[in-house]
């Protein structure tokens, strides 16, 4: 996605709807595409997890590396949260703000 309405001049109601509906595409957008990478990476914590543990290096008995590797992985689940919330909130306001331009150029 460009930066093309991020600069583009609002000229009137249909150019202001376009831009509300392009910023709520854009929040969907950054959301999805956070939220694989924060996916993939507590797959990646998991899996090193599931490997301390197996391994005959002595990880499996330090409780540390474990703690920490389940600690990431929560804290990754949390941003998550807040980013899917933080998009279920402003994504409808800007969706909001289209169809009030919509609404006055009828």
């Amino acid at each position: 996605m460009g930066n093309s309405l991020a600069i583009a001049d609002v000229t009137g109601v249909v150019s202001g709807q376009q831009a509300a509906l392009a910023i709520a595409r854009r929040i969907q957008y950054a959301t999805e595409t956070y939220r694989i990478a924060l996916q993939t990476a507590i797959a990646s914590a998991h899996a090193l997890g599931n490997q301390a543990m197996s391994a005959q290096v002595g990880f499996a008995a330090n409780s540390t590396v474990i703690a920490r590797l389940v600690e990431a992985a929560e804290i990754l689940a949390v941003e998550i949260a807040r980013a899917n919330q933080a998009a279920a909130t402003v994504g409808p306001m800007f969706v909001g703000v289209a169809s009030e331009f919509a609404r006055r150029n009828s």
